[in-house]
């Protein structure tokens, strides 16, 4: 049986996992500047992976939403993804963007069993916002 030194480093973190955070608390408050610049700099490097991460990501979500609220608009059919929007059936939208922001928002809606979310597609959703006068009261029909 050869040395790995992969699985030995692997083993040797799990089995001191505390130790190992503890020291790496202190190296980084002792050496905070330096790792601050290190993050930056790797990010600057790397946005154009970072940003392909991301939406990739928030396609997966995206896709997962639509698929559980039936994929297809639910007054006139339309199913093309790019097109679909969900929707507050009893509005609220703005509120709810601002308690929840970012992916949590779709987490949010993904395990919610309440039924407070239906999927329309653009058309319909500002025919809907119309209808029940949802619009921002500035703009003017």
């Amino acid at each position: 049986m050869s040395f790995n030194p992969k699985e030995y480093q692997r083993a040797y973190y799990l089995k001191n996992k505390e130790k190992a955070a503890k020291v790496n608390k202190a190296w980084y408050w002792a050496h905070r500047e330096q790792a601050l610049k290190n993050a930056k700099d790797y990010l600057f490097k790397h946005k154009e992976k970072k940003y392909a991460n991301q939406n990739q990501r928030r396609r997966k979500y995206r896709l997962e939403l639509i698929k559980k609220l039936g994929g297809k608009c639910k007054r006139c059919g339309f199913s093309d993804w790019r097109a679909l929007q969900i929707d507050h059936i009893k509005g609220g939208g703005c509120r709810d963007k601002e308690l929840h922001q970012g992916w949590r928002g779709d987490q949010i809606i993904l395990n919610n069993k309440t039924g407070k979310y239906q999927l329309l597609c653009a058309n319909c959703n500002w025919i809907k916002r119309y209808e029940n006068n949802e619009t921002n009261k500035r703009l003017v029909f």
